[in-house]
């Protein structure tokens, strides 16, 4: 017998809308004249209702005054925002419209000038959207117009810092960032007025600068910082980020920098032009070998040379008991976590130089497969957390012979891990690249030495070796000269 379940099917509604920006104020206005913006959203679907977030930001020539919202025909509400910007989310039941009134004042501007504005929408979460174009043309006041009698001299000011809580606003706690390149552009030409590097309170300023239009650029370090978010919604404007990341290509290079939106200057100081700056999760563990201990055995006689973390010693030994010696030579590995991510040295690998042994008994975190296969899983489980080191010893021997020379023992980290699948920043673990910072060696050179009892032994005796070849000599001598002498008289 077969069975069959009975079949549901059923279609899910696309959301059906209109989305629109006008403007009941005319297209021409004034310094100083009221300007409004009227955003709708219409659901227009039959059966379901939509969430939507819109998102206004308006120009900078514009200042904001009050926002008034919600469906139309019902009870309206008002919005406060702290800068330029507005977000609001709401739920429109079907065949209801959603209104949002913008009331603003027009600033002061050094020339004619044309703004655009635009709204934004985000629909159930998922599609975005944006509303036509709408554009005014603002116009000095006349009695401003031909005065070139009035002194120009603008600031602006600002800061760069460290939004180490990555909530889009400067903290009393959080650290500024010292020697960042700073310029200043004038748009109308597109050349740099003036340079300077922020102080060691992030600060930076540009005085006495003429009436016009401006946009500030920062050069950031991209490879360890990103940008914080721009002028989050209900951030006083003091305390708030007011630029974006732009790439530009500079000689053939792609170069990223932080620029402001248009700043119009005309007898006034734009203050808190700032940067925020984010640290890149960054990960980076590197290691140090050192030497920590030698002891020299020969004859059964020891003796100990003790050192406190260094790379590299000589050890100076009598030529006597060379072929008849041998060395224990300790070593300190120390792995640190240099970045800002916690993470783990799952494997450590040695490469030992010629001749050096290691032994299971001494080494017992130790994996020997063969000399040359020599690891260890020690850390494997140990979170190195940022700012801490972890530390092994090792322990190798060796015979010291008339080849000794150098003893050159390395080590790497083979294997590492961290829960946010990082690459390590500046090394490849594993790869036997002595470059970079998680391989590490350390180096003992071996000298010889004549034993001072064994010259004054071997100098007495070729001082005996003289003396009686001197005595032979002179005992011969006379002995031919008593015959020569003999040999005379009896020729008498």
């Amino acid at each position: 017998m077969n069975y069959k379940s009975n079949f549901i099917s059923s279609t899910i509604e696309q959301p059906k809308y209109t989305f629109s920006i006008e403007s009941p104020t005319s297209k021409e206005v004034t310094e100083g004249q009221s300007l409004e913006y009227i955003i709708k959203v219409k659901n227009k679907s039959l059966k379901s209702k939509m969430h939507v977030k819109v998102k206004d930001i308006l120009p900078n020539e514009i200042v904001l005054e009050k926002i008034e919202y919600g469906i139309e025909g019902e009870n309206i509400l008002e919005y406060t925002a702290y800068n330029n910007t507005l977000t609001i989310d709401n739920s429109i039941e079907k065949e209801k419209t959603f209104v949002i009134k913008v009331k603003a004042k027009v600033g002061k501007v050094f020339e004619k000038n044309k703004i655009n504005n635009y709204a934004t929408m985000e629909i159930n979460k998922s599609t975005v959207v944006k509303t036509n174009l709408i554009s005014h043309t603002i116009n000095k006041k006349e009695e401003d117009i031909g005065n070139n009698s009035i002194k120009e001299s603008n600031t602006v000011t600002g800061c760069v810092w460290v939004d180490e809580n990555k909530d889009g606003q400067i903290d009393e706690k959080e650290k500024n960032v010292k020697n960042v390149e700073v310029r200043i552009r004038d748009t109308k030409n597109n050349e740099i007025c003036q340079e300077t590097k922020t102080d060691k309170e992030g600060q930076y300023e540009f005085k006495d600068l003429k009436n016009g239009s401006y946009i500030v650029e920062f050069d950031y370090n991209n490879q360890d910082y990103d940008i914080t978010e721009y002028r989050i919604n209900g951030t006083a404007n003091t305390k708030n980020s007011d630029v974006i990341d732009i790439q530009t290509e500079e000689n053939e290079l792609l170069v990223h920098k932080a620029m402001s939106n248009k700043i119009k200057l005309e007898k006034n100081t734009a203050k808190n032009i700032n940067l925020g700056l984010i640290e890149k999760s960054k990960f980076d563990l590197s290691l140090k070998l050192y030497i920590s201990k030698i002891t020299i055995n020969s004859n059964k006689k020891e003796k100990i040379y003790n050192y406190k973390n260094i790379k590299s010693t000589k050890i100076n030994i009598p030529r006597s008991i060379i072929n008849n010696a041998s060395m224990e030579i300790e070593y300190k590995v120390v792995v640190s976590n240099d970045g800002n991510v916690p993470g783990y040295a799952k494997r450590i690998s040695a490469y030992l130089g010629d001749d050096l042994v290691i032994k299971k008994e001494k080494n017992v975190n130790w994996d020997i497969k063969n000399n040359e296969k020599v690891c260890t899983y020690a850390l494997k489980n140990d979170i190195i957390e940022v700012g801490e080191s972890k530390e092994l010893d090792l322990i190798l021997d060796k015979n010291i012979s008339n080849d000794t020379n150098i003893i050159n023992n390395m080590v790497e980290i083979s294997e590492d891990y961290n829960e946010k699948t990082l690459v390590d920043y500046d090394s490849t673990p594993n790869n036997n690249r002595q470059t970079e910072d998680d391989i590490s060696s350390a180096n003992i050179s071996i000298t010889t030495y004549e034993n001072k009892k064994t010259v004054i032994y071997i100098g007495t005796i070729i001082t005996i070796i003289g003396v009686t070849i001197a005595c032979i000599y002179v005992k011969k001598h006379n002995v031919k000269k008593a015959k020569i002498k003999e040999g005379s008289e009896s020729n008498e």
